[in-house]
């Protein structure tokens, strides 16, 4: 089965036509896969409809995520990249590899940006 994620938003404010949602994400765990091109993220519980215009996505594992944005504020995806030898760029994640441990347990935080959408 493929990985999914989770977003629990925790926090959130409105200033200037813009909307900042604060959370975290969680990992489905092992047998769950990652596939090339990411893991679906769904902002749902929040009041958007349309993409957010900027992300920021940060773990504690030692992993890096970058956020694909999607049409809808329900379809976009969390890319994971991970160094595979000293000195090499971040490479994302291998097709079809079982999610780490270190993955699906790490705390990782969500910021995210919507532009007029209350």
């Amino acid at each position: 089965m493929s990985a999914s994620a989770q977003f629990v938003s925790e926090a959130s404010r409105t200033e200037g036509g813009l909307h900042e949602v604060y959370g975290t994400v969680t990992i489905s765990p092992d047998p769950a896969v990652y596939l090339t091109g990411g893991i679906p993220l769904n902002f749902g519980g929040i009041k958007a409809t349309r993409p957010p215009i900027r992300v920021v996505v940060e773990g504690q594992s030692g992993y890096s995520f970058r956020y694909a944005k999607g049409t809808t504020a329900s379809n976009g995806k969390i890319l994971v990249f991970t160094g595979s030898a000293a000195q090499s760029p971040m490479a994302q994640l291998s097709n079809n590899t079982t999610i780490p441990a270190a993955l699906s347990g790490d705390t990782i935080s969500i910021i995210a940006i919507f532009k007029g959408q209350l």
